[in-house]
């Protein structure tokens, strides 16, 4: 999102500076680390390289154009980064806790262990959202009662109308 910013202001140049350094340190973390031979670790450098990217991205971008308001996207990131942190954790622990349940061996025991991952993944970072107050999970909330109520309420008139018209 942030190379867009710099597209909008009809600059290429910044994105791929920072994105060549980027891969660059990518490369340099995965070879440096490389002795210890996990994907982990690979995984690691690559977040490391993406997380530069990005901190270069918004000193320019800061330099360019003053006030971003540095304070609220903190703290804001520091949210997310909390509730993604506990949604990681609840999710591999649910992981291992289905694992014991359905047989690993089968496509069905594996598909059953990954959406019920994903299933508690979604909902503890929207609880973690509701409750550190990020205002994007209250917006979603809100878009999904409005797609659930467009669809549940010709399904329930549909059902009264069944049910109470005899004519």
């Amino acid at each position: 999102l942030l190379a867009r910013c710099f597209y909008a202001l009809h600059n290429t140049v910044i994105p791929v500076i920072a994105g060549l350094v980027a891969g660059a340190l990518n490369i340099g973390l995965a070879l440096i680390l490389r002795p210890l031979a996990s994907p982990y670790i690979f995984a690691l450098a690559f977040s490391a390289a993406a997380i530069v990217q990005m901190v270069i991205l918004m000193v320019v971008l800061h330099r360019r154009l003053g006030n971003l308001e540095n304070e609220f996207l903190f703290i804001r990131t520091v949210k997310i980064g909390i509730a993604s942190l506990v949604m990681a954790m609840t999710t591999y622990l649910t992981l291992y806790a289905v694992a014991p349940l359905v047989d690993m061996q089968t496509y069905v025991g594996i598909l059953v262990q990954t959406v019920s991952a994903l299933g508690v993944a979604g909902a503890t970072y929207l609880a973690m959202g509701f409750v550190i107050k990020l205002p994007e999970t209250r917006d979603l909330l809100v878009i999904l009662r409005s797609w659930f109520s467009k669809f549940t309420k010709p399904l329930t008139s549909a059902l009264v109308n069944t049910f109470t018209d005899f004519r």
